[in-house]
C-alpha cells in the first residue's frame, strides 16, 4: 500500500529542509572563498564559523530523520541537547571574535555541553532500562524538555552577545581613528532575539510563525557570510587584534595577540638611512600619551611636539601614524580634541558648544565644525 504524502506533510519537509540547505551552502562558500588566512585570528574565525555550520547542518539532518523515523527518535535525544547547546556556544564564540572585548571567550562554555551530553545520555540509558518504561509517554516527557532547554539555551547565548556589544561601545580606549561599529552584527542580533522569541512562544506550532523562524535562519546565515567575505570587514577585525610596532629600521610591523609577526608595507621613500629612530614606537605609546597626557589641549600643538616628545624622526612617525590610525598627523590631533569636546559635552550639558572649542585646542567654532566634518567623511569611506 502506497503511503500518501500529504500537502501539509510536504510544507514540514520543505520548512526543514530551507535551513539544512542554507547552512550547507552558507559554509561551503565561506569555507571556499575564504581560504586565504593571513593571520592567526582569521584562522580562528574561519574554523568557528565553518564548524557553526557543519553543526547546523547536523542539527537539521537530525531532525529530518526524527520526523521521518520516530521509533529510534529517542536515542538522538541526547544528541539533540549536545548540537543545540553546541551551535549556540560557537555562534558566541565567532562573535567574540567579530567583537573583541576585554573579555575573552571562556571554553568552559564547551566543557558544559559536554556534561549536558552525557547527563542526558544516561538518563535515556536508565529509563531503557528502568521496568515499565513502555508505560511513560516518553515522546512529550523528552521534546517537552527539549523545547524548554532549547528555549532558555538561545535566550542565555543571545543575551551574552548583546552584552558583548555593549561592553565593546562602553569601551572608551578605541586607537583606531574614524572607525565604525559593525552595523550588520547589531542587525544579525536583532533577527536571532526575533527568531529566540518567536521560537519561545511557537508551541503551539503555528504555520505563518514556523515560515517566519526559517525565514530568520536562513537571512541570518545570508548576512554573516555577506559580510565576513567583505575586506574590509576582515581588515577591521584584524585591526582589533593587533599592534602596530616601528623598529629602530623605519620598518613598521604588526604583532597580533597570538605574537605572529606581520610586516606592514612601507614605501621605500620613508625608508631614509640617514634618519633612524631612537628607539621602538608602538601603538600603545602614541594612545597613551594622547590619552594621559592630552597634548593636543595646546592649540600651538603639532607633528614637531610628537618628533619631540618621542625622540623618533618626522617623516617616520608622520608614515606610522598614517599607517597605524589611516589619517595624518594634523587629523589625528583633531581627532581627539573632537573627542574631548564630546566628553565635556557629556559632563556639562547646560555649557554651550562655542564655551569648550577653544578650551580644547580648537582656533575657532568653524575650525571645529571643520575638523568634525572632515571625521565624519572618513568614517564613511573606512
Amino acid at each position: 500500500m502506497i503511503n500518501h504524502i500529504t500537502a501539509m506533510d510536504l510544507f514540514k519537509y520543505i520548512l526543514i529542509s530551507i535551513p539544512l540547505i542554507s547552512s550547507m551552502t552558507c559554509g561551503i562558500i565561506f569555507m571556499v572563498v575564504f581560504h586565504k588566512s593571513l593571520s592567526v585570528t582569521e584562522n580562528k574565525i574561519r574554523q568557528t564559523l565553518g564548524s557553526y555550520f557543519i553543526l547546523m547542518t547536523l542539527l537539521w539532518l537530525m531532525m529530518n530523520i526524527s520526523v521521518e523515523h520516530y521509533e529510534g527518535k529517542f536515542l538522538l535525544i541526547p544528541f539533540f541537547f549536545l548540537l543545540i547547546h553546541l551551535t549556540q556556544v560557537v555562534f558566541y564564540h565567532f562573535i567574540c571574535y567579530i567583537i573583541p572585548t576585554k573579555d575573552k571567550f571562556n571554553s568552559f562554555h564547551y566543557k558544559i555541553a559536554i556534561a549536558i551530553f552525557i547527563m542526558s545520555s544516561i538518563l535515556v540509558y536508565l529509563l531503557f532500562t528502568f521496568e515499565g518504561h513502555q508505560a511513560l509517554n516518553l515522546h512529550d516527557f523528552f521534546y517537552q524538555y527539549l523545547y524548554i532547554y532549547t528555549s532558555l539555551n538561545m535566550v542565555y547565548y543571545t543575551g551574552l552577545c548583546w552584552i558583548r556589544l555593549y561592553k565593546q561601545n562602553r569601551e572608551k580606549n578605541k586607537p583606531e581613528f574614524g572607525k565604525n561599529q559593525l552595523n550588520w552584527i547589531f542587525i544579525l542580533l536583532v533577527l536571532r532575539t526575533l527568531f529566540s522569541v518567536l521560537f519561545i512562544f511557537n508551541n503551539q506550532r503555528i504555520l505563518l510563525v514556523d515560515i517566519s523562524i526559517v525565514v530568520l535562519i536562513a537571512t541570518q546565515h545570508i548576512i554573516v557570510i555577506f559580510n565576513m567575505l567583505q575586506q574590509n570587514i576582515m581588515d577591521r577585525i584584524r585591526a582589533e587584534y593587533k599592534t602596530n610596532i616601528m623598529l629602530p629600521s623605519g620598518q613598521i610591523v604588526s604583532v597580533d595577540n597570538k605574537g605572529l609577526v606581520e610586516h606592514v608595507a612601507t614605501t621605500t621613500a620613508y625608508l631614509q638611512q640617514d634618519a633612524e629612530p631612537n628607539s621602538l614606537l608602538t601603538q600603545h605609546d602614541i594612545v597613551t600619551y594622547f590619552s594621559t597626557e592630552k597634548p593636543y589641549l595646546n592649540k600651538d600643538f603639532k607633528l614637531e611636539d610628537l618628533v619631540k616628545h618621542f625622540g623618533v624622526n618626522r617623516t617616520y612617525i608622520s608614515k606610522f601614524i598614517n599607517v597605524t590610525f589611516h589619517t595624518n598627523v594634523s587629523q589625528y590631533i583633531n581627532y581627539w580634541r573632537i573627542k574631548e569636546v564630546e566628553e565635556l559635552l557629556k559632563i556639562n550639558e547646560d555649557t554651550l558648544l562655542e564655551d569648550f572649542v577653544q578650551q580644547v585646542g580648537f582656533s575657532n567654532l568653524r575650525h571645529y565644525l571643520r575638523a568634525k566634518q572632515n571625521v565624519g567623511q572618513k568614517n564613511k569611506t573606512n
